[in-house]
């Protein structure tokens, strides 16, 4: 009785063994008979070679991906935790204006002079917000040119070949309502990209 599993796991390991030697198969282009609209006529034409790569999939398991989208994450909670340390204190300045103004203890010109101070101090907090803002953007912008760039190096280099006439993106948020799963070749790609880092 114990030697059955051993034989289901040797026949298993060679099922495995064959499909790995022999590889993923080549799409053999086939024709379909379409009408021409103006001879009326029925021509063979070669339907393309498609194939897609799963976007969603391809952010979850690209090891790079990961990495960077953890940093951008850490620098926003920065920024965030930085910009809100600099509105507590400018909140807590402008209390302490108006608590001396209530209570007397300041002249019109201290209390102006105060006043200018803070106002000066939120504009610099507005401009700090935006210019942090705006290069994390930058640096985020630059981050997925690069992305696109090494994906599509990758998706070259994998096709060349040329098995597929076309290769799409695909995301469940995007625009193809449906994808037939036998033409996703993510995996390939992720592997090629993580070996390349």
């Amino acid at each position: 009785m114990k030697i059955l599993p051993l034989i289901l796991s040797i026949l298993a390991l060679i099922g495995v063994s064959f499909l790995l030697i022999k590889g993923t198969p080549t799409p053999k282009p086939t024709t379909v008979k379409v009408k021409n609209e103006t001879t009326g006529k029925d021509v063979e034409v070669e339907m393309s070679r498609i194939a897609y790569v799963d976007l969603d999939t391809m952010e979850a398991k690209y090891k790079v991906f990961g990495l960077k989208k953890t940093e951008f994450e850490n620098r926003e909670k920065k920024i965030q935790q930085e910009l809100k340390s600099k509105a507590q204190a400018l909140e807590a300045s402008y209390m302490s204006l108006q608590k001396q103004a209530q209570a007397g203890t300041l002249t019109q010109a201290e209390g102006e002079k105060m006043q200018k101070s803070l106002i000066a101090k939120q504009e610099g907090l507005e401009k700090l917000r935006n210019d942090l803002g705006t290069k994390l953007m930058k640096d985020q912008d630059a981050f997925n040119k690069e992305l696109k760039k090494k994906l599509d190096e990758t998706v070259a280099e994998y096709n060349k070949d040329n098995r597929y006439d076309y290769v799409l993106s695909y995301s469940k948020e995007g625009s193809i309502i449906h994808v037939n799963t036998a033409l996703n070749i993510t995996q390939d790609i992720v592997d090629l990209m993580n070996d390349k880092k």
